[in-house]
């Protein structure tokens, strides 16, 4: 089978991120012609059971609380290396008190973490926080595992025995999150702020724990942003376009418009520097310059590209996949359902799908991946279930 993947050179400027510029095209507009193993890929290699490498149920039931909504995406795995994962999940304890001033205290929510050995999935350590149902976050950086928990914000060494306080003040009408970048090697915290319409953002270096920079941007970013070590990238609503800058400034500039509806917003997603992969209809592999720009997949019509992991070393990227059913009703809204969940990895040297998995059952609940490191394994948590999978061919 013969795919056409399209191949543009020039860029387009947007002076103010949310605002749409006039586009100015340099360079010539080409096909390429492949074939469908290497531009387009499809997801031909499916996992068999000989891709398991173990599955061992590492959560306990976390409690419900009286807002069913809020039971949903309590848990997440992250990889902190190739040889170790970190599980964590908010569970509520009735045996705490809650506390209004400092999660860290009390609350009747509380954050454990599970640190297993990958090759086998036993669990080596754990650890657990004070926090609040939908307030926490952990990331793993090159210094250690970054922890969230409500507007506490610290980094804790590989072992948690030492922590940093990267806390920053959150001031009336704002709330903090964090991003790390696939290396590991920068934190940025944003800082929303809806009665002033900026985000206040910081920079981190997360092996001496310094801030290194600090700048506003305007409108406030939310949640459909990506960083790596020294760009940031965006999808702006107003222009249906992913947008980069770089780190520290408001010179944004367009990279390609984004395609299609989906949860995940087209948000971009850095695997090398310079290089992101975003889409919700296609999945599209492009440059920060805008110059190039290649469709790495395209899936069904009734299927959608939501999240996307990239592991730490590059160049792999696992991708969440969902084929759904719309029902239209005579006198309701349409109901969506979904039919079948695939996590797929992708190899972007290569620009071909090498794994991918079913997730049957589906989630009912929780539901994350990660990549390790060198992309070699992929983990995917599925309500209580962990599961590691050999990530094969490993073309290097």
């Amino acid at each position: 089978m013969v795919a056409i993947a399209e191949v543009r050179s020039g860029a387009s400027l947007n002076t103010r991120y949310g605002q749409r510029a006039a586009k100015i095209v340099k360079g010539v507009l080409s096909i390429a012609i492949c074939l469908s193993s290497s531009c387009i890929a499809s997801f031909t290699q499916s996992t068999s059971g000989s891709n398991l490498l173990w599955a061992h149920q590492i959560i306990p039931e976390l409690g419900e609380t009286p807002h069913r909504g809020l039971d949903n995406n309590r848990a997440g795995v992250r990889f902190v290396n190739n040889d170790r994962l970190i599980v964590f999940a908010i569970q509520l304890d009735t045996g705490q008190l809650s506390s209004r001033e400092s999660p860290e205290t009390s609350s009747p929510f509380r954050l454990r973490i599970w640190v297993l050995n990958a090759n086998s999935g036993s669990v080596v350590l754990t650890k657990d926080f004070g926090t609040r149902v939908r307030d926490s976050q952990v990331e793993v950086t090159s210094g250690g595992v970054l922890v969230k928990t409500g507007s506490i914000l610290k980094q804790y060494s590989a072992e948690f025995e030492d922590a940093f306080d990267l806390t920053r003040p959150v001031g009336k009408g704002e709330w903090i999150t964090a991003n790390v970048s696939f290396s590991g090697k920068t934190i940025v915290t944003n800082r929303p702020n809806q009665v002033l319409k900026i985000s206040r953002l910081d920079e981190f270096d997360p092996t001496n724990h310094k801030l290194t920079q600090s700048w506003q941007e305007s409108p406030p970013l939310y949640h459909s942003y990506s960083i790596s070590d020294e760009m940031m990238a965006a999808f702006d609503v107003s222009s249906r376009s992913i947008v980069a800058t770089k780190l520290g400034t408001n010179i944004w500039k367009t990279i390609g418009p984004g395609f299609g509806l989906c949860p995940s917003m087209n948000a971009p997603t850095f695997y090398e520097e310079e290089w992101l992969v975003y889409g919700c209809d296609k999945l599209i592999a492009a440059s920060t310059d805008g110059g190039v720009r290649a469709t790495v997949f395209s899936p069904n019509r009734n299927s959608f590209i939501g999240n996307k992991v990239a592991a730490a070393g590059g160049r792999f990227v696992a991708v969440s996949l969902d084929t759904r059913e719309v029902r239209k009703h005579l006198l309701s809204e349409a109901t969506t359902r979904i039919l079948k969940r695939q996590v797929a990895v992708f190899d972007l040297k290569l620009m071909k799908c090498i794994l991918t998995v079913e997730i049957n059952p589906l989630p009912q609940r929780d539901y994350d991946f990660a990549l390790s490191s060198d992309g070699s394994t992929l983990t995917v948590l599925c309500d209580r279930t962990l599961s590691l999978y050999s990530v094969f061919p490993h073309d290097q």
